[in-house]
């Protein structure tokens, strides 16, 4: 699922750099790499580190400061099971960031707590 949805983001043009990180219990930030442009050449770079677990409070919480730049959109490749309580301490993406979750697995029933675009990978 993850190297599928990976290839998906070769529809990200060089116009803009795109900033791959993986993250499960922990953002492994000393493995995120920076591309111009999401080819498959580029996403071959792409070192997909951990497994199991998410936390992506962190991932929200700490973006803003590992990445240094404007980040105008965060697309999160997941199976969308949640804990009930994994965002309650996340910040909201500043205005002018959107979100996009891109759901791996068979969970119809994911909902972003924000309101963000839930896009699912297969229709399984």
């Amino acid at each position: 699922d993850i190297a599928y949805g990976l290839s998906q983001l070769q529809v990200i043009d060089d116009k803009g750099e795109v900033s791959i990180v993986s993250l499960d219990t922990t953002v492994y930030w000393e493995s995120m790499i920076k591309v111009k442009k999401a080819d498959a050449e580029s996403l071959k770079m792409t070192k997909i580190v951990g497994r199991g677990g998410t936390e992506f409070s962190s991932l929200f919480n700490e973006y803003e400061e590992k990445i240094k730049d404007h980040v105008d959109l965060i697309i999160l490749m997941t199976d969308g099971f949640l804990y009930d309580s994994e965002l309650s301490n996340a910040k909201r993406p500043k205005k002018g960031t959107d979100v996009i979750w891109i759901i791996t697995s068979h969970n119809p029933n994911f909902k972003d707590p924000w309101g963000s675009r839930v896009l699912h990978l297969r229709n399984d």
